[in-house]
């Protein structure tokens, strides 16, 4: 519980492990940080906690200090259901990705920056289809909630990115390097820097960049293994 007392508010569940004959270790992600926490009785069928231990949905959970570094949920109700991640695979193939991400740069970093980015991301996989486009913001956003500085500024050299070249990604200088022929352009470029000032709802609604997001997923993924 990381000092508090007490926790009332929203929370995402990140993971949820089978605890004893009834109970649960329930991880949530919430505006404060993670909070793990033990849900007594949530497998039994009359539970009233079954509800609001769910993935895939926003909860309105209450969350009360133990004794040990785990929380007691005392009461959890789900205000949000996103139904069609549950039932498209593609979608709830991109929910769990972004979960799985957040889970493990939370073991080193807790930003309480993560529950925005994963609500956001909850909510445009019910309104779209676009999913890279989605895979992309999280990835570079989340990027950023752990303190890593993203150069879209200038080369290797220290030179500014420009127009007319061309750059291949280096992953060691963490910098683009200027080269004959390479993968990323200024498209790319205002692509990746259009991601880190617009939020999720907006940055779907860029059109006919469909081409430009295998590159930059590359270049985000790089970011994520620094």
């Amino acid at each position: 519980m990381q000092g508090l007392k007490e926790y009332k508010g929203l929370a995402i569940v990140l993971s949820r492990t089978n605890y004893g004959e009834a109970d649960r270790i329930v991880r949530f992600l919430t505006p404060v940080g993670v909070i793990s926490a033990v849900a007594r009785g949530v497998r039994r069928e009359k539970s009233k906690l079954r509800g609001g231990a769910e993935p895939f949905a926003l909860n309105e959970v209450s969350i009360i200090a133990g004794k040990s570094e785990l929380g007691i949920l005392r009461s959890a109700r789900a205000v949000h259901l996103y139904e069609k991640i549950i039932y498209d695979f593609a979608a709830m193939e991109v929910a769990a990705e972004v979960i799985k991400m957040i889970q493990k740069l939370t073991r080193d970093h807790d930003d309480p920056n993560n529950f925005a980015i994963l609500e956001a991301v909850l909510t445009e996989l019910e309104r779209t289809q676009n999913y890279q486009a989605v895979l992309l913001w999280a990835y570079l956003r989340l990027t950023a909630s752990v303190g890593v500085q993203l150069n879209l500024a200038t080369d290797v050299l220290g030179e500014p990115l420009a127009v007319e070249v061309e750059y291949d990604y280096d992953a060691h200088e963490h910098a683009f390097r200027a080269v004959a022929e390479g993968v990323f352009d200024a498209r790319h470029i205002k692509l990746l820097r259009l991601v880190m000032v617009v939020d999720l709802a907006v940055f779907l609604r860029v059109e006919n960049v469909a081409e430009l997001l295998p590159v930059c997923m590359d270049y985000a993924r790089a970011q994520l293994q620094q």
